[in-house]
């Protein structure tokens, strides 16, 4: 099936709402983005508390000495995941036509 997308978290950084996904209520759909926005508030903090420790794996040591600001930090890409997830579900809400 190419040129379908999966479900799910894409490599390029987005997220694919599925089937599933699609079918629930407005209310479920709004309480998934309640817990996504509460850990998105959350990992600034994580994250920075990662940073100032010492890197746990030689691919998050690698990752802090020449990447961006940010990179090799788990925080960092776990908020980059609740980011990619909350925009997908908000345009589901949208496409759904929820108040």
């Amino acid at each position: 099936m190419a040129g379908v997308p999966r479900a799910g978290y894409l490599s390029n950084g987005t997220y694919v709402v599925s089937a599933e996904e699609e079918k629930l209520p407005c209310r479920q759909i709004k309480d998934r983005l309640d817990l996504l926005s509460g850990q998105i508030k959350a990992l600034p903090a994580r994250a920075a508390l990662e940073e100032s420790s010492e890197p746990s794996t030689v691919g998050s040591a690698l990752g802090r000495m020449f990447g961006g600001p940010g990179d090799g930090l788990k925080a960092t890409a776990d908020f980059q995941r609740a980011t990619a997830e909350s925009e997908a579900l908000n345009e589901l809400l949208v496409k759904k036509q929820c108040t």
